[in-house]
């Protein structure tokens, strides 16, 4: 799964030679839009980020340590809100002014909190990008620095160089990109570590897959015991997209981002092009279990993201993004690529990241609209709900991040 450090890194693959675009618009968001110094190609967090990316966009991926229960959130109603797509053309204007919902199915960071699925909380040592539940406590994920904290009993136990942290749906295992760096550059080869997460076998194997010298790897998403995960080098800024399994990798040729993987449907969504305007964007399949497939369908209309639980939809992000982030969001048929609902920002307002809501197929959704930043759910339907208290900030200091919660819990004391 993509996570929001993989997002934001996804957005950053831009096409040096591009002429930036300007807005006209004199908006608050729309000034922070014609600061662009490049255009952006963006896969989807953990923009990653997965995305990074899932892309997703750090997306966090972590387990519920204790009881959901514990610390409930209040439900009360701010309004009515919209009508869900009034006029049935399948756009809907976001607003803020929507009622509030239940909790959101995933867990998100804001500041040093983790909030998780279902209203519990965590207090981290320090405000992080990505957490994994990883052995009795977690592993938290830097960006900035470029490190990692194991954290035990709430404490910082530990720190390594790494980046790009990711858990498989299951819980069994968690990834990530480890090297030395620098000056911001990798030096020597480096490694893409997949452990298990709860130190228990389950007749699985750990393994460990190799990265060549001056390349950083971002692992994207799971395929059973092995990932998915993209690879920048940072001479030349050319991006590839490989398989790692059991400490072989293979490149799944003509693509150059990925933004989401389906268990349920055993495809990938991948970027195969970036032009002028935009990026274009294939299902890769993976027939019969085996490292084997075709580039299939096309759209040049959406950047694709993560796929639903159940592999109906896809997050659909705009082809051509600008620098202060998506924008604007879309819930697409993943067979056809074609807009089940669309979610206009308008000139006021923004999405800077979207990850399905647990099994549900809708949307939680991180919005900006002129200082003030929520996280909305965006049904198929076009309905909108506040899923946690509003954050007053400025159009660059979003104050959440997401975190997809794993099936199977590791209890910390």
């Amino acid at each position: 799964m993509t996570t929001s450090t993989q997002l934001r890194q996804l957005l950053d693959a831009s096409v040096s030679d591009a002429e930036p675009r300007r807005d006209l618009s004199t908006s608050t968001l729309a000034q922070a839009r014609t600061q662009r110094s490049r255009r952006l190609a963006i896969a989807g967090s953990s923009l990653g980020v997965a995305a990074v990316a899932a892309i997703t966009l750090g997306f966090v991926v972590v387990a519920e340590p204790f009881d959901a229960d514990s610390a409930p959130r209040p439900n009360d109603v701010a309004s009515e809100g919209p009508v869900p797509d009034a006029d049935g053309d399948g756009k809907v204007e976001l607003s803020l002014d929507v009622p509030r919902g239940d909790d959101p199915q995933i867990g998100w960071l804001e500041g040093t909190t983790l909030h998780l699925e279902g209203g519990a909380e965590v207090e981290l040592p320090h405000p992080y990008d990505d957490v994994v539940a990883y052995e009795g406590g977690y592993l938290a994920e830097d960006a900035a620095e470029g490190t990692i904290d194991r954290i035990i009993d709430g404490e910082v136990n530990s720190m390594f160089p790494g980046s790009g942290l990711l858990a498989s749906p299951n819980g069994i295992f968690v990834t990530w990109f480890e090297t030395a760096y620098f000056e911001g550059t990798p030096v020597g080869p480096g490694e893409l570590k997949i452990r298990f997460a709860d130190g228990e076998e389950r007749g699985y194997s750990e393994s460990t897959v190799e990265i060549p010298a001056g390349l950083r790897a971002t692992p994207v998403a799971f395929r059973d015991q092995g990932v998915l995960y993209q690879t920048d080098d940072e001479s030349t800024c050319g991006r590839k997209v490989w398989f790692g399994e059991g400490g072989n990798s293979y490149e799944i040729e003509g693509a150059t981002a990925i933004g989401g993987y389906s268990a349920a449907t055993d495809q990938a969504a991948v970027q195969t092009k970036v032009t002028d305007t935009g990026s274009c964007w294939s299902t890769y399949a993976f027939p019969g279990g085996e490292f084997a497939g075709a580039l299939t369908e096309q759209t040049c209309d959406y950047s694709l993201g993560e796929y639903s639980a159940d592999g109906k939809y896809l997050i659909g992000w705009p082809a051509y993004a600008d620098g202060w982030g998506p924008g604007e969001v879309a819930i697409l048929d993943a067979d056809t690529f074609k807009p089940v609902m669309e979610f206009d920002s308008g000139e006021d307002y923004g999405v800077m990241d979207a990850a399905w809501d647990g099994d549900a197929n809708s949307l939680i959704a991180t919005v900006y609209l002129e200082g003030t930043w929520q996280l909305l759910r965006l049904g198929p339907d076009g309905s909108m709900e506040s899923v946690a208290d509003p954050v007053e900030a400025d159009d660059v200091s979003n104050p959440f991040r997401f975190a997809q919660v794993g099936c199977c819990p590791t209890i910390v004391d």
